[in-house]
């Protein structure tokens, strides 16, 4: 079996996709950094998932013009996005900006 054949469920040990072919990392160091990336990449994902969650919920929230339940959601999406961004998950100046127009959109409504 070539290095191109191998797949991850045929593969004894961590796989990195690297420049368009599966390798298997043989240092034990590299295992470890491959499965510590993967376990990582979830967490952000997971964390960026609902954080866009949140945001939708204002953007209805604004759209339905409810002032109670946007102030509300308002809140947690700063709150979400300050956490992000905490993280390193987004960078801070995203959060800032995203922030901001999410504000202006709040009081825009009321």
């Amino acid at each position: 079996m070539t290095r191109t054949q191998i797949s991850p469920k045929t593969a004894r040990g961590p796989i990195k996709i690297w420049g368009g072919e599966l390798r298997m990392a043989n240092i034990k160091s590299a295992k470890k950094r491959i499965k510590v990336t993967e376990v990582k990449t979830a967490q952000n994902r997971m964390i960026k998932s609902a954080l866009k969650t949140t945001i939708k919920k204002f953007e209805a929230a604004v759209a339905a013009k409810n002032v109670e339940e946007a102030q509300t959601s308002f809140v947690k999406v700063t709150k979400a996005l300050d956490m992000a961004a905490q993280k390193g998950v987004v960078h801070k100046n995203m959060a800032a900006r995203k922030k901001s127009r999410l504000a202006a959109k709040l009081n825009a409504l009321a």
